[in-house]
């Protein structure tokens, strides 16, 4: 994470780690391992679904109580998707504006510490 990639090359990414009700750690694994076989280099998941943070999107969605987060658990969240790559991708985030600086920085902080320690 924070790094720049030089190249004249295009490399696509797999979007995934959509909020899904029912959907937990182990799925959320499978599915960028899913990814990761398919032969992406870069997998890309959503954050931010936190209602404690102020710009969070759920507030003005229908069904906005539906599949949001804590902090702590969009940590884990990527925690799970760091284990899983194994240096074999890299992972993209993806918080949609929803946390302000602060926490943003709060987050990537603690993002990078898992990468170092993944």
């Amino acid at each position: 994470m924070g790094r720049v990639y030089k190249t004249n090359k295009i490399q696509s990414y797999a979007s995934a780690g959509f909020y899904q009700k029912g959907k937990g750690l182990k799925e959320l694994a499978n599915e960028v391992e899913s990814y990761i076989e398919e032969g992406f280099k870069f997998i890309k998941i959503k954050v931010g679904r936190t209602p404690e943070t102020m710009l969070c999107p759920t507030r003005n969605m229908p069904k906005g109580d539906e599949c949001v987060v804590t902090l702590e658990e969009d940590l884990a969240r990527v925690e799970a998707c760091i284990k899983v790559l194994k240096n074999r991708a890299k992972l993209i985030v993806d918080v949609n504006n929803a946390w302000t600086p602060s926490v943003a920085i709060k987050m990537g902080r603690e993002f990078e510490k898992m990468e170092s320690t993944g």
